[in-house]
């Protein structure tokens, strides 16, 4: 069957490329390195979920896996309306383009994933970078009300490795406060709590990404989540090319749909959220207990009122030299790593055509020159963690 068969590719990890393969279980490992950096998660209940959509050879798109797939984002977030698409980046840019931002500010952090500040400038918008906290890696109330001017129409906070933005609640009276709105890219963080209250509960909406490495994946694609009928009804036309529900053309829009083969992943992975995300907090805890005893090394904390779903395990070195001697000593090792994020404002793009430099965000480039991600999926075992932090260790 389809399913059993064997092939290679190339995938990037680190700063090498390598040989991969992919085989019945959906698995893979490196030929350069002994560990992975991430890894999708699949088993038969998953495996045959796809099967059943292929098999019945008919609505490959808008079979019912869709809908079953937004109820139980709709489960999670306490949302009202969910609308499944092709890809993070997709829910963010459908949900800018329902609330018309053209030629409009948004105030957004540079420690992001180059998806955040992109799909402001696709919809036609001007990316406002303002910088971080200290702590959370997250956006700074202060210097976010610094940026506000007439022009900007809404704030976009993202939640970052698995936690909330921890100053999300000030945010959001932020945004009420001048009238603007609050869209959240929490990306990362499906499953994750402040004060009770879900990710992607504070905002007027929300984006979550379910790409290849994310916490629950359809191999690439994403939703958008929101209790806001205007959005929703936009982003649910945008999707399809301007079509409402009565098939009309109403409005421009693109072909930005989920497929059915997609969404029976997404639903068989969202049945065991809870199991992934008790994982993650026990390969998370793992590390902290061996990695704590190494002074030159500070282990990034989840605020108490918070729970974590633990997307990325970061570590901070004292500076970008001594971080690359480790990723240099761990790479020897078999060992990947990677850095999220070097700061979207530093970029070619973002600097040339936009005018930002080096300086203008201090605690974002502070933290994107000490940062580090190390292996981190619920694929490995606890000896796993236990070596690569003996092997991190040891380099110190």
């Amino acid at each position: 069957m389809a399913h059993q068969s064997l092939f290679w590719v190339m995938n990037g990890l680190g700063d090498s490329a390598s040989l991969i393969y992919l085989d019945k279980r959906l698995s893979y490992r490196t030929m350069t390195y002994e560990y992975d950096l991430f890894q999708s998660y699949s088993d038969e209940q998953i495996i045959d979920s796809v099967l059943k959509v292929l098999e019945r050879e008919s609505w490959w798109v808008k079979g019912p896996e869709i809908e079953n797939l937004e109820q139980q984002v709709a489960d999670v977030t306490d949302r009202e309306h969910v609308i499944a698409v092709n890809s993070g980046t997709s829910a963010l840019y459908a949900t800018l383009e329902s609330l018309g931002i053209r030629n409009e500010e948004i105030i957004l952090p540079s420690f992001t994933y180059q998806a955040t500040p992109n799909a402001v400038v696709a919809a036609g918008g001007q990316p406002v970078f303002a910088d971080i906290e200290q702590d959370s890696f997250t956006l700074s109330v202060e210097d976010v009300e610094s940026k506000i001017t007439e022009e900007t129409a809404g704030i976009i906070p993202v939640h970052f490795a698995g936690r909330v933005a921890a100053e999300i609640r000030e945010l959001r009276d932020l945004a009420e406060e001048h009238g603007l709105f609050l869209l959240e890219d929490a990306a990362h963080s499906l499953g994750a709590t402040c004060s009770g209250e879900p990710a992607g509960s504070f905002g007027d909406a929300a984006t979550f990404s379910f790409a290849f490495n994310k916490i629950i994946t359809t191999g690439q694609g994403g939703v958008v989540v929101t209790d806001n009928e205007h959005i929703a009804e936009k982003v649910r036309q945008f999707r399809v090319h301007g079509r409402n529900s009565q098939r009309e053309y109403v409005d421009w829009g693109l072909n930005l749909a989920m497929s059915s083969i997609h969404a029976a992943i997404g639903v068989a992975q969202m049945s065991k959220l809870n199991e992934f995300i008790e994982r993650r907090r026990e390969l998370s805890g793992l590390y902290d207990n061996m990695l704590t005893e190494v002074n030159e090394i500070e282990i990034p904390t989840v605020p108490p009122n918070q729970k974590s779903v633990h997307f990325l395990y970061n570590i901070c070195l004292p500076d970008r030299k001594k971080r690359q001697e480790l990723r240099s000593h761990l790479d020897e090792h078999g060992i990947p790593t990677e850095v999220y994020y070097e700061g979207s404002h530093l970029t070619n793009y973002y600097s040339e055509e936009w005018g930002y430099e080096r300086g203008d965000l201090p605690v974002t480039e502070k933290i994107a020159d000490k940062i580090l991600t190390l292996p981190f999926h619920v694929n490995l075992d606890n000896k796993d963690i236990e070596n690569i932090s003996e092997e991190i260790v040891s380099f110190f």
